[in-house]
């Protein structure tokens, strides 16, 4: 079952949906699990990914443009914890990528653009973001 929702509503949807869907500037973006606990307070994935949708206007400023460290809790924040620097395959097209030179090599980077960036990375239990210093116009850019 699949709920079109968008914030403030995303807290207000029946808990055993396999997903919803928030609409998140012009794309829509599919939120599974949406009642994944992230919080022992209670807050799931759909209300990061509603709160990410709400704060996208002052928030994506402070982003624009600089390459992305993901730190993500796919057990919710009281579980292990994953840094990931590169773009998972899986992710969705639309998503900017900004290539980097490391040691042996190229990384591929998230650069968050709009509101549905970051609600797709809300989806993939990304709690914070760290952003670089530099700016991906620094970097080749990939998408």
């Amino acid at each position: 079952m699949t709920s079109v929702v968008s914030y403030p509503d995303a807290c207000a949807y029946t808990l055993g949906f396999v997903s919803v869907t928030i609409q998140a500037g012009r794309r829509r973006v599919q939120i599974s699990r949406p009642d994944k606990l992230l919080f022992p307070s209670g807050i799931t994935k759909a209300d990061l990914a509603g709160y990410y949708d709400g704060v996208a206007s002052a928030m994506l400023p402070h982003l624009r443009d600089r390459p992305l460290n993901l730190e993500r809790y796919p057990d919710g924040i009281e579980g292990e914890r994953i840094v990931q620097q590169r773009a998972g395959r899986h992710f969705p097209e639309w998503i900017r990528r900004v290539e980097v030179q490391k040691k042996g090599g190229t990384v591929e980077h998230v650069v968050a653009k709009d509101a549905a960036t970051l609600v797709y990375l809300a989806n993939q239990a990304c709690i914070t973001l760290h952003p670089w210093l530099t700016t991906s116009l620094s970097h080749s850019s990939v998408a």
